[in-house]
């Protein structure tokens, strides 16, 4: 069952092409997947290093790349900020969740935070509170979006009943984020601070 999930992972990543988030997110969960199929410890750091030196073989230019150092940050910000946190069984499922979806928003914000003003000198007040709308659609999204491109070369009406949602939840998350620049001070320029303040 397990290996049968590395299917859609590489279908998607067929799909969206050599874009390196896709392809840090195939790598991480092949290998995550192959050591619970031989019974290993998944070994968070393990993975994650591994996956950069795998990227950094084939594609050596992207250490100097935005988008493979916030990658990259963010995945480390997340395991290093969620590492300590067990769900109590006295709250309910729910509370965890969402508790456990607080602290990986907060992490990743905080730990991309440098780079961001770095690169782009810009940092968004509201950007956490957006996240906690964000990225649970997303979450949905992705899976819908992919069984749907799937079902399209089967049968197109089953394909839109589930595309169709897609389409609506990503004008859900567009209007949220336009929503959100319309606030007073959504964003602040800031200047661009030293490599040894980062």
């Amino acid at each position: 069952i397990l290996g049968l999930t590395l299917i859609p992972i590489f279908f998607y990543t067929i799909i969206v092409g050599e874009i390196m988030t896709a392809l840090r997110a195939a790598i991480i969960l092949t290998i995550f997947f192959v050591l619970k199929i031989i019974e290993r410890e998944t070994l968070s750091y393990f993975i994650v290093f591994f996956t950069a030196f795998i990227l950094l073989l084939f594609y050596p230019q992207s250490l100097f790349a935005v988008d493979f150092q916030l990658s990259f940050i963010a995945v480390l910000a997340i395991l290093m900020g969620t590492k300590q946190f067990s769900p109590s069984a006295q709250s309910s499922k729910l509370y965890n969740n969402l508790k456990m979806m607080l602290l990986t928003n907060l992490s990743a914000t905080l730990g991309t935070l440098p780079l961001i003003i770095y690169f782009f000198n810009r940092v968004s007040l509201y950007g956490l509170l957006t996240n906690l709308i964000v990225v649970p659609l997303s979450g949905i999204i992705t899976p819908l979006g992919l069984i749907g491109a799937m079902l399209s070369s089967v049968n197109e009406y089953l394909a839109e009943l589930l595309l169709q949602p897609c389409g609506f939840l990503t004008t859900l998350i567009l209007e949220t984020a336009r929503y959100s620049l319309s606030f007073p001070y959504s964003s602040i320029r800031l200047a661009t601070p030293s490599l040894i303040t980062i």
